[in-house]
C-alpha cells in the first residue's frame, strides 16, 4: 500500500501545481508513510528532537480490537527508526493519545485517556526515552470520570494537565516528574450543563488554562492563572457576552512570557468572528483584535517571539480557505492574508505552526468542490506574507480527512500527519513536504544552432511539445554547435535561498553532451557547469546555485544557458536535439 500512496501523492501534486501558473508555489512530497490495513490507525501529535528526528504518536487497534498508544520515530529523510505500541493499563482497555511534549533530559511525556469495559474513563501518563523505552507511567484517579483534554510542560520538569468531569466542572492538576499529584484545582461554574478545558500552558512559574462552560444555547469561555506552587487562583475570569456563544478558546505563552488568548464570538452562525486578546500578568486585557473572518482560531509562535493567528476564512458561499494574521505584542497586525486554496468548498483548520524564520504552516480538513471528497489541505506562507504553497491530498473517494498535526523544523520543510476515514475505518498518513516555486523562462535567445521548430512556449512544461534545435556549422570543434540562453525573473516576494536550473531533453544520436550553466552576477561570468551525455530518450538534468550570486539584486533577473557539443562518435552528420522543458526551481 505504501507504493500506491506514493503514486497518488504525485497525482495530487500535479493537480495542485496545475491550478497555479508555473511561476506559482506548490509543495513537493519528498517522502510519505501510509499505514493501512490496521484498524483505526491515526497520527495525532508529534515531538521534534534536537537532532531533527520526529517522534509521531497516535492510536491503533491491536489484534483484539483494543486501541493502543502507538509511537514511531523518523529521521528527516523519512527513515523509520522504530515503531512501538503501548497497551492500556486497564485489562482489555482502550488507550487514546491526547498530547505530548519533550521534557528536560530528552524524554517524551505523553498524556492519554484510558477506559475498560467495566471502568470509567481515566487519565494515563507515560514517559518514554528517545528509543521508545518506557521509563515511567501512572494512572490518575482524580475524578470519577476523568477525560483528559490538554497536556503541557510545567515548572521544574513537572506536568500540567486539564481534564473534564462529564457534566461537572473541569480540573487542572500539576504532576511532578514521576506523575505524582502536586496539586489539583476545580474550575468552572456549578450548575452548567457541560464544561471542559481546551488549552493549558506555563507562564513564569504558574499555570494558565482556558476552557468552555455551556448552559443550553449559551456558551462562555474562561481564562485562569493558577499558582504553580499550590494551584491557588491568581485570577479567573469570563469573557463571554450575554446571550451569545463563545467557542474554541485557545491560549499562547510566547518565549517572552507574554500571554495571548483567542476565541470565537458569535450571536448567530453568520456573524462568527475571532477575538484575540493580550492578557497582563494580573489578568487585565491590554488590547483586543477582532477579526470577522476567522472562526475557530489557532495561535502559534516561534522562538524569536513572532506570533500568528490562524483560522478559516469563509471567502464566499461554498468556498473557504485559510487566513493568517501576523501581529506584534502591541496589538498591531503586520499583515493578514487569505491563502489561495484551489477547488476547496469547505475548510476547518486543525493545526498550525510557525518555524524559526517566521514561516506559518497550517493543516485543514477540507472538502474538494469538484468531487465532494474529504481532503487534506496544507497551506504555508512566509514571514513576509508570500504564499509558499497550497497542497491538497486524498487517497480515496468518500473519505473524511483529519490532518491532526503539522510541524516545520526548518524553512520550507513541513511535516504533516493524521488520518483518512473510509468506511468507518482509519488509515494513517504522514508526509514531508518541501516548498518549491517553478519559474518558466521569459526570454529565449539562440546564439548558435538552427531553430527547426518550437519556441519559448515549448519549454514551459514536460508535455512532449518540443523546441527542436539542429546543429550549426562552426569553425572549430571548441565551439558548441548549439548554444541557447534563457532569462526569467524570480517572484519579487519569494524568499528564495537556492535555485536549480533544469532541463528535459533528448538527442537524435549518441555521442553528444549537454552542458548547463548559470550566470553569476557577482563574478560576471557563466558558472555552475553541469555536463552529462545526452540520450535517445528524454532525460532530466539540473544545475544548482545559491540565490545570493545567481539572482540579480533589485531586478531579480536569472540567466541560464544550454550548450550541446560532440563528445564521441556521432553516426549522423545532420543531428538534432529536442528540449521539452527548461526553467528554474526556487527553494526558500
Amino acid at each position: 500500500m505504501k507504493h500506491i500512496a506514493l503514486r497518488l501523492i504525485f497525482i495530487s501534486t500535479a493537480v495542485v501545481a496545475a491550478a497555479h501558473s508555473l511561476a506559482g508555489p506548490y509543495a513537493k512530497p519528498s517522502w510519505s508513510d501510509a499505514v493501512t490495513g490496521i484498524r483505526n490507525a491515526t497520527f495525532k501529535n508529534c515531538v521534534s528532537l534536537p537532532n531533527g528526528d520526529m517522534i509521531w504518536l497516535g492510536d491503533r487497534e491491536d489484534s483484539n480490537g483494543f486501541s493502543n498508544l502507538w509511537v514511531r520515530r523518523y529521521t528527516p529523510s523519512g527513515q523509520l527508526l522504530w515503531n512501538k505500541s503501548y497497551p492500556s493499563p486497564v485489562a482489555n482497555g482502550v488507550l487514546n493519545a491526547i498530547g505530548a511534549f519533550l521534557a528536560s533530559g530528552g524524554n517524551v511525556v505523553i498524556g492519554c485517556r484510558t477506559t475498560g469495559a467495566t471502568s470509567p474513563i481515566d487519565t494515563y501518563m507515560i514517559k518514554i526515552d528517545q528509543d521508545g523505552n518506557k521509563i515511567g507511567d501512572a494512572t490518575l484517579n482524580l475524578l470519577n470520570f476523568d477525560v483528559l483534554e490538554c497536556v503541557a510542560p510545567g515548572p521544574g520538569n513537572s506536568v500540567l494537565i486539564g481534564q473534564s468531569d462529564q457534566a461537572d466542572r473541569w480540573l487542572v492538576a500539576r504532576l511532578d516528574n514521576s506523575f505524582n499529584v502536586v496539586w489539583s484545582t476545580r474550575l468552572g461554574t456549578v450548575g452548567q450543563s457541560s464544561q471542559w478545558p481546551t488549552a493549558i500552558a506555563q507562564q513564569g512559574s504558574d499555570a494558565v488554562v482556558c476552557g468552555v462552560t455551556k448552559n443550553g444555547a449559551q456558551t462562555d469561555v474562561l481564562l485562569a492563572r493558577l499558582s504553580g506552587a499550590n494551584g491557588a487562583a491568581l485570577y479567573s475570569q469570563s469573557f463571554g457576552d450575554l446571550a451569545t456563544r463563545e467557542y474554541y478558546p485557545t491560549l499562547l505563552v510566547n518565549p517572552l512570557g507574554e500571554l495571548y488568548f483567542a476565541y470565537t464570538h458569535h450571536l448567530f452562525e453568520v456573524d462568527r468572528q475571532a477575538r484575540l486578546l493580550r492578557i497582563s500578568d494580573s489578568g487585565a486585557t491590554m488590547w483586543t483584535i477582532t477579526d470577522p473572518k476567522i472562526p475557530a482560531p489557532l495561535l502559534c509562535s516561534n522562538p524569536s517571539g513572532s506570533m500568528a493567528l490562524v483560522g478559516t476564512s469563509q471567502v464566499n458561499v461554498g468556498s473557504a480557505t485559510n487566513r493568517v494574521a501576523v501581529f506584534t505584542n502591541t496589538g498591531a497586525v503586520l499583515w493578514w492574508k487569505d491563502l489561495v486554496s484551489p477547488d476547496v468548498a469547505d475548510n476547518f483548520t486543525r493545526s498550525a505552526t510557525m518555524s524559526d524564520d517566521g514561516t506559518v504552516t497550517c493543516a485543514s480538513s477540507a472538502v474538494q468542490a469538484s468531487t465532494g471528497d474529504g481532503m487534506w489541505l496544507v497551506n504555508s506562507v512566509s514571514a513576509t506574507g508570500f504564499q509558499l504553497f497550497s497542497w491538497l491530498f486524498s487517497p480515496a473517494i468518500n473519505a473524511d480527512a483529519s490532518p491532526h498535526a503539522v510541524a516545520a523544523n526548518d524553512h520550507g520543510v513541513v511535516f504533516v500527519g493524521g488520518e483518512f476515514t473510509v468506511s468507518n475505518d482509519n488509515d494513517a498518513y504522514l508526509f514531508r513536504l518541501d516548498a518549491e516555486a517553478s519559474v518558466e523562462p521569459s526570454l529565449l535567445t539562440v546564439r548558435l544552432g538552427r531553430q527547426n521548430s518550437g519556441n519559448l512556449a515549448s519549454l514551459v512544461a514536460d508535455d512532449n511539445v518540443h523546441l527542436d534545435m539542429c546543429k550549426f556549422i562552426v569553425p572549430n570543434q571548441a565551439t558548441p554547435p548549439i548554444n541557447i540562453e534563457l532569462e526569467a525573473v524570480a517572484p519579487l516576494d519569494y524568499p528564495v535561498t537556492t535555485l536549480d536550473f533544469r532541463s528535459v531533453s533528448k538527442a537524435s544520436t549518441t555521442g553528444l553532451q549537454q552542458n548547463l550553466e548559470m550566470w553569476n552576477w557577482t563574478t560576471g561570468q557563466w558558472e555552475r557547469s553541469t555536463t552529462q551525455p545526452m540520450q535517445l530518450i528524454e532525460q532530466s538534468s539540473s544545475a544548482s546555485a545559491p540565490a545570493s550570486a545567481y539572482v540579480q539584486a533589485g531586478s531579480r533577473l536569472m540567466r541560464a544557458r544550454i550548450r550541446v557539443s560532440v563528445s564521441g562518435l556521432v553516426f549522423s552528420s545532420n543531428w538534432c536535439t529536442q528540449f521539452d522543458l527548461a526553467g528554474w526551481l526556487l527553494r526558500p
